[in-house]
């Protein structure tokens, strides 16, 4: 049981900082290796496990958080009977929030051959090519401003209260494309 859970993000005395991300396509490629390295070394001992997945219908990423099997543990029975994980810790968490913060994002895109594949069985694989091989562009100082989240009486498993928060986010996210698209340079 949980009173208050409380995230303030790039805050000192009780004032907001921005949070500054000022990188390249090449940094975010290094660091989609380093956190895939990590995940798999990890996974086993913090009993959880992320999996990233491009889902096609919603044209966007979707993030699940699985807990892992302890050893032994088989989802299937003799008799091929599925029997879905068990969570051994349930959370009640009678008050959480994150407090409002601001974003500065500048982004230069730069595109590594080495990491694209040519798409040839589609209509319009022509720009799609293009877009992801040849395209560049420079996101210059975004400023997303977030909102503050805030919910009481979160039940359930231990990854439930971060699919709801991360689900709002993502929501605010969707609204800031327009900011990002206005802060965005062709070359």
């Amino acid at each position: 049981k949980v009173d208050l859970f409380d995230l303030k993000l790039a805050n000192s005395n009780g004032v907001s900082h921005p949070i500054v991300l000022d990188t390249s396509e090449d940094f975010i490629w290094r660091m989609f290796d380093i956190v895939d390295r990590v995940r798999k070394s990890t996974a086993k001992l913090a009993g959880g496990d992320i999996k990233l997945d491009w889902d096609e219908g919603k044209d966007s990423f979707t993030l699940d958080i699985m807990e892992v099997p302890k050893r032994g543990h088989d989802d299937l029975d003799e008799d091929g009977t599925y029997h879905p994980p068990r969570s051994d810790r349930l959370y009640d968490v009678k008050s959480a929030s994150v407090s409002p913060f601001k974003v500065l994002v500048s982004f230069k895109r730069q595109p590594q051959l080495s990491r694209y594949q040519l798409a040839t069985k589609f209509q319009g694989a022509t720009l799609m090519n293009y877009i992801t091989i040849n395209l560049k562009f420079t996101v210059d100082d975004a400023e997303l401003l977030l909102s503050g989240y805030h919910g009481n009486n979160i039940k359930g498993p231990s990854d439930g209260l971060l699919e709801i928060i991360k689900t709002y986010y993502l929501d605010q996210l969707k609204k800031k494309i327009l900011t990002l698209v206005m802060a965005t340079r062709l070359k």
